[in-house]
């Protein structure tokens, strides 16, 4: 998604129509062994949405399937939080990647 000439980052799964991303799904893997990695893959691609939404380059709708720790307590699930928190308030769409039927939901509705 994005423009060659100014940036892009690459997104799996993404719907268009008429040459226009509407749409996309972009798993995102945040259950590193240091809370350190998952702060800073997460902040990568709060990065890449931000830049995306700047240069009105971001689909309008934009899912993240999140796989987090294991645990729910402690250093790398606060972080875990912290980040998905955030993408939330960057009006992406977060979901367990456990919740299959959440994400085809996404997919498929017009």
């Amino acid at each position: 998604i994005g423009n060659v000439a100014t940036y892009h980052a690459w997104f799996p799964f993404v719907n268009t129509q008429d040459g226009k991303a509407l749409r996309a799904i972009k798993p995102l893997h945040l259950a590193q062994d240091d809370p350190a990695q998952i702060f800073d893959h997460g902040w990568a691609w709060l990065g890449k949405i931000e830049k995306l939404r700047a240069l009105h380059l971001l689909p309008e709708r934009v899912l993240f399937p999140v796989q987090g720790p294991a645990e729910q307590q402690g250093e790398r699930f606060d972080t875990f939080q912290e980040i998905t928190h955030k993408l939330a308030d960057e009006g992406v769409v977060v979901v367990a990647s456990t919740q299959v039927n959440k994400i085809v939901e996404f997919a498929t509705i017009q």
